[in-house]
């Protein structure tokens, strides 16, 4: 697929938008689900600009195989907020690293998910603007069954004396890292809602 005219990607779906419609129908789930789309080419995805061209990227549209690569660097929780996402493309002997600012999903790839059919609507590809937004509480709430395990595991680790938290920030960093280290994922409003209803629940006084 050849370069992606900015007049074009602005109807494109940011990641933001992507991941809260997609976390109503599907929950907890949906950003692993993102990202497997993403990677087997159903979902396609282009950036307003990219940092490095002389790695012969000669396209703004963002390779498929690239998001294999997204767990080898920090940052792709806020990708989802900033629509910003750097890839690490060397090697021990030619390290490199490139990033693609602006990223943007064409929607059609959103609406399979979904279960949306446009062609048969006759409706225009939603955009981020037109796009129906679910309510922030049940995007924060998710669903699944790790969120549960996740929370038991945090008390049982302070309940024990194997973790002491100082501050909540403390507590939301384990619980992202618990959260990552068993394949799940969840933006930082979420983890940090979950937190604090477990710190106030177990550090309170009285």
């Amino acid at each position: 697929m050849g370069e992606i005219p900015l007049d074009e990607l602005v109807k494109w779906m940011h990641p933001r938008d992507a991941l809260e419609r997609v976390s109503e129908k599907l929950g907890s789930v949906a950003a692993s689900t993102i990202y497997r789309r993403l990677k087997d080419e159903l979902i396609i995805a282009a950036a307003a600009k990219v940092s490095a061209r002389a790695w012969g990227i000669t396209t703004n549209v963002i390779p498929a195989r690239y998001w294999e690569r997204r767990r080898r660097l920090p940052g792709h929780v806020e990708f989802w907020k900033s629509g910003d996402i750097e890839f690490d493309l060397g090697s021990v002997s030619a390290p490199g690293r490139v990033t693609y600012y602006g990223v943007r999903f064409r929607p059609d790839g959103i609406d399979d998910i979904l279960g949306i059919s446009n062609a048969a609507s006759g409706a225009p590809p939603p955009t981020a603007n037109t796009a129906q937004r679910p309510q922030r509480q049940e995007i924060a709430g998710g669903r699944g069954a790790h969120w549960e395990n996740l929370l038991i595991e945090m008390a049982r680790r302070i309940h024990f004396g194997d973790f002491k938290p100082a501050k909540q920030a403390d507590l939301e960093r384990a619980m992202q890292d618990w959260l990552s280290k068993n394949d799940h994922e969840a933006d930082e409003s979420t983890v940090r809602i979950r937190a604090s209803k477990l710190w106030k629940a177990l550090m309170a006084e009285g």
